[in-house]
């Protein structure tokens, strides 16, 4: 297989295709499915692993590959389009009366 096909992850070149090639990720599934501690101690490079997870959204997308949800990465709902009401009213300012001006 050639390595283009993981070359159309932003952030993967020839080089890091090969490296991750030669430990067996051949597919953008494979990518899809890989961790990025997986991919830090395949690639061995800098960036840390923001750019792995990076790498695995985009490869998720490209195939829609489902992602492995864990409770901490399941969103939150979405947030109402109307403003919570509040618990404590602001108090109108009081209007000035003719015997204090």
């Amino acid at each position: 297989m050639s390595t283009q096909e993981l070359q159309r992850i932003k952030g993967i070149g020839p080089k890091y295709a090969q490296k991750l090639e030669a430990a067996g990720i051949t597919t953008l599934e494979d990518l899809a499915q890989s961790t990025p501690e997986q991919l830090a101690e395949i690639i061995q490079g800098r960036g840390g692993l923001a750019r792995y997870e990076d790498w695995i959204q985009q490869a998720r997308a490209m195939t829609s590959a489902p992602a492995d949800k864990t409770p901490a990465e399941t969103p939150e709902p979405a947030a109402s389009t109307t403003p919570p009401k509040m618990k404590h009213p602001l108090h109108p300012i009081p209007k000035p009366n003719s015997r204090t001006w």
